[in-house]
């Protein structure tokens, strides 16, 4: 038998594949509790309340490009249809923002 190739997800391969050692755990422990102390991780309110806002975004890009195909005179079985997305990008997306940033 043949092994299957292993999936690729970027250009080039991973510098390693390896587990984390017990002493690498340890440094992200100490890290991560650095940064908490720092208050660089958003409290769950302030989470919530920019997830409601991006939703609130979505609904209206949905309704806008819904009312910008009425006036257009497509039929309303087609307009049903019709939608619209956004996507945020940048920090955001990558998960990489502080409390009261801006995205």
């Amino acid at each position: 038998m043949t092994a299957q190739p292993t999936k690729q997800w970027g250009l080039t391969p991973p510098i390693s594949t390896a587990l984390p050692t017990p002493a690498d755990v340890a440094q992200n422990a100490a890290m991560v509790e650095e940064l908490k102390q720092q208050n660089n991780y958003e409290a769950p309110a302030e989470t919530q309340k920019r997830q409601s806002t991006l939703q609130l975004l979505q609904n209206i890009t949905v309704e806008f490009v819904k009312e910008v195909s009425r006036r257009k005179g497509y039929p309303e079985s087609q307009v049903t249809q019709f939608g619209g997305r956004i996507y945020p990008y940048g920090s955001y997306r990558l998960g990489v923002f502080g409390p009261g940033t801006l995205a």
